[in-house]
């Protein structure tokens, strides 16, 4: 049943019978996605697609509709521009829509403030370091771990953490090198496919 084993495991986890299946992809995995978009970030913020999966995921935690009220105020601008002009500036609302750009804006600025101190922390410091240090104060791994399937989820993010202390003797091309050998193994999983 290659297309439903995803449902059978969810299944047999509901009900407490341990049931391990080949999934999609490791890469594909929802926590090592939110990971590796965080870094495709650290690499050159002016990323769409990566800062929405990052905004989006528990890392910063935005629901969809405070990711609309940022877009809305700055249609033409990338992603970027748009939610460093909300964070200086949010707009005025009222209403549940004024609720919605407070959170927005509070997450924001904790986020900018803590992404700052990454990236400088990527540049300086070894690959695996930072992201230990990006995982310890987002308490990613708790998130992780209280999801369904939490265990596997942390053995995906402990795997994925194995693989960048082998780029930690890179460290000048850390960041770089890991995100091409990930995009290559991305290719090979795809091909074998």
């Amino acid at each position: 049943p290659r297309n439903k084993a995803e449902i059978f495991a969810r299944e047999f986890n509901r009900v407490g019978v341990p049931l391990h299946v080949k999934r999609e992809s490791f890469y594909s995995a929802t926590e090592i996605s939110d990971l590796l978009s965080l870094l495709q970030l650290l690499d050159n913020p002016m990323q769409d697609l990566p800062l929405l999966a990052v905004l989006r995921s528990p890392i910063v935690g935005l629901s969809v509709d405070e990711l609309a009220m940022i877009r809305a105020g700055h249609r033409e601008d990338r992603f970027w521009a748009a939610a460093l002009q909300f964070n200086s500036n949010p707009p005025q609302f009222s209403g549940r829509a004024e609720e919605i750009a407070a959170a927005a804006h509070a997450k924001l600025q904790n986020f900018f403030k803590q992404f700052d101190l990454w990236r400088r922390h990527a540049r300086r410091g070894t690959l695996s370091n930072s992201v230990r240090a990006i995982l310890d104060e987002t308490h990613y791994e708790s998130l992780v771990l209280a999801q369904e399937r939490g265990e596997e989820r942390l053995a995906n993010v402990n795997r994925l953490l194995r693989l960048m202390r082998q780029f930690d003797p890179y460290q000048r091309q850390g960041l770089l090198r890991f995100l091409r050998f990930v995009e290559a193994q991305r290719d090979a999983e795809a091909e074998e496919e």
